[in-house]
């Protein structure tokens, strides 16, 4: 739409780097070397996003993001995507770069007005009706190809409820952690969707919890403070009978990877992707400071 729920592309490769050539077999094989190519132009893309340029770069200049996307035939993944695009083709259905949320709601809770609530959100935001496509164009195309985004022009936002109001508080309370932490080690299946996952724990008549999940390719920590911000004006908008107005977005994170796919290539990238090269020569591949486990 966190950061510290990004997964390390190099970490991945490193665990997979003794079974390479017993076990992977040749989609694989390319799915890494993509992954291996991605970190080089991510560190390109850091590069113009931080405000470490390039020698030269400033000859290229980067024109304003447009609300292009929805004339566009295919929209490519950013190079965030991207990476984790192919990260989870390497290991499909991994709850590694879940992004979880959880929010309290004390008092009387309006039920019509968060389903609404969450309709709104999804009917705003194209990102949270994304899924992921590969091959010729079809889910489940195969192949090691470039994959791309499909925006659904509606999704239905499906909210479970689990009632543990029978319970006591003290069982409530850790029956609703315990399904918390079920429901963040669930995967996503990025061509299926969808990638938000919702469900209402009802611990007492005016004591619920709102489970959240979003795949990372979706979202991040900056957009988890748009969407609890939005949460709130849309949730309180409902309950009042007086749906929020907020502004129109003036562009979608689909406009983004258009714009930095046609603007990060040719010169523009050779020349980001030299200064880092550069820069980085003799950089260890591996971190040195103490890790949770062997690897």
């Amino acid at each position: 739409m966190s950061e510290g729920f990004d997964g390390s592309p190099a970490d991945l490769a490193a665990d997979l780097d003794t079974d390479l050539d017993a076990d992977l077999e040749a989609e694989r094989l390319a799915l890494l070397e993509l992954l291996l190519e991605e970190e080089a132009e991510e560190a390109a893309a850091a590069g113009e996003g931080s405000g470490a340029t390039a020698p030269g770069a400033a000859s290229f200049p980067a024109s304003p993001v447009s609300p292009i996307s929805a004339a566009a035939e295919r929209i490519p993944l950013s190079l965030s995507q991207r990476r984790l695009w192919i990260a989870d083709r390497l290991d499909p259905g991994t709850a590694l770069f879940n992004v979880p949320a959880s929010q309290r709601l004390a008092g009387a809770l309006d039920r019509p007005a968060l389903a609404a609530t969450l309709q709104a959100l999804v009917d705003r935001h194209e990102s949270l009706r994304t899924t992921f496509s590969t091959g010729g164009g079809e889910p489940g195309g195969g192949g090691a190809g470039e994959g791309f985004q499909v925006i659904a022009r509606h999704r239905e936002v499906l909210l479970p409820r689990i009632d543990l109001s029978l319970l006591s508080r003290e069982s409530a309370l850790a029956t609703a952690r315990r399904l918390a932490g079920l429901e963040q080690a669930r995967g996503f299946d990025l061509e299926r969707g969808p990638l938000l996952r919702v469900a209402l724990v009802e611990m007492a008549p005016e004591d619920n919890v709102l489970l959240a999940t979003m795949h990372h390719i979706i979202a991040d920590g900056w957009s988890l403070s748009i969407f609890q911000r939005e949460f709130v004006a849309f949730y309180s908008g409902f309950a009042k009978g007086e749906p929020a107005q907020l502004p129109p977005l003036p562009i979608q994170y689909a406009d983004f990877a258009l714009w930095q796919r046609d603007w990060l290539r040719g010169e523009v990238l050779k020349k980001q992707l030299a200064f880092w090269r550069e820069h980085l020569a003799g950089a260890p591949f591996l971190t040195e400071l103490p890790t949770d486990r062997p690897r």
